[in-house]
């Protein structure tokens, strides 16, 4: 049975991504939030551990910028992005039942939040076909354009895949050249606390810089359904963490 309107399944066909509120009660949300900087405190405390980004300090503590591969860190992150609604709006979105492969959770704090540039999710996965595979961006804070929401070239999941290279102002990050990108179809994508933004795998997305109070956390989830990946820069995983995540395809209730 659909989880979406025949509205909203279009405006994902048309635009490339689409914000649906309420996927999460405010609880549930919060206990990840708590979770995602207590497991980015102990990261950042062992030496070597390459599991997190550090965006800066507040107050003398570290504060993580992004920590990678939650779903391998704790189970509870393992039950969050295999919620049942969250797996069904997925697999609606994608035509069929599919898999997490890879996850993030984005940190970024309040004042000093960096901003991301514009960029598609399928240069590093290389998912073929692009239309097996997008994104769940899952707000554990409310998201506006204030505290650095997601803003998305509308109808660029259409456009081929475009070359990333060093961003003049952030050389260590990539992203797409400016002159392959017409902002003329920018639109931001506010989501509320609980809510989740969708995007397909070549649509266009970036975030500004945080210009208020207010942290701005999301849990990003990609899903693919079958199809197949080029990518060469996948961290190792055990056989037996290979065996749990294929088994953490079935959703929880």
């Amino acid at each position: 049975m659909p989880v979406l309107t025949a509205a909203q399944r279009a405006h994902f066909r048309t635009k490339g991504w689409l914000v649906v509120p309420e996927v999460f009660p405010s609880h549930v949300v919060k206990a990840i939030g708590e979770l995602a900087w207590r497991v980015g405190e102990q990261a950042a405390a062992e030496p070597g551990v390459r599991r997190i980004d550090v965006e800066g300090t507040i107050e003398g503590r570290a504060v993580p910028r992004k920590v990678r591969l939650p779903f391998l860190a704790h189970r509870d992150f393992r039950k969050f992005v295999l919620n049942r609604r969250l797996v069904n709006l997925v697999s609606e979105l994608l035509g069929g039942r599919a898999m997490v492969f890879w996850d993030h959770i984005f940190m970024k704090p309040p004042r000093i939040g960096s901003p991301t540039y514009y960029h598609q999710d399928n240069f590093d996965f290389r998912c073929t076909p692009k239309q097996k595979m997008l994104t769940a961006w899952i707000a554990l804070d409310d998201v506006d354009e204030e505290n650095g929401c997601l803003r998305y070239i509308s109808g660029s999941n259409r456009e081929r895949l475009y070359p990333h290279g060093p961003v003049p102002e952030a050389p260590s990050r990539l992203g797409v050249s400016d002159r392959f990108i017409d902002y003329s179809r920018e639109e931001p994508a506010p989501v509320p606390k609980g809510g989740v933004v969708f995007h397909s795998s070549h649509t266009l997305h970036s975030s500004r810089e945080t210009t208020s109070d207010r942290w701005r956390r999301g849990y990003a989830a990609c899903s693919s359904r079958g199809g197949r990946s080029r990518r060469r820069s996948a961290p190792s995983r055990s056989s037996r963490n290979r065996a749990s995540h294929r088994r953490g395809s079935r959703p929880d209730p």
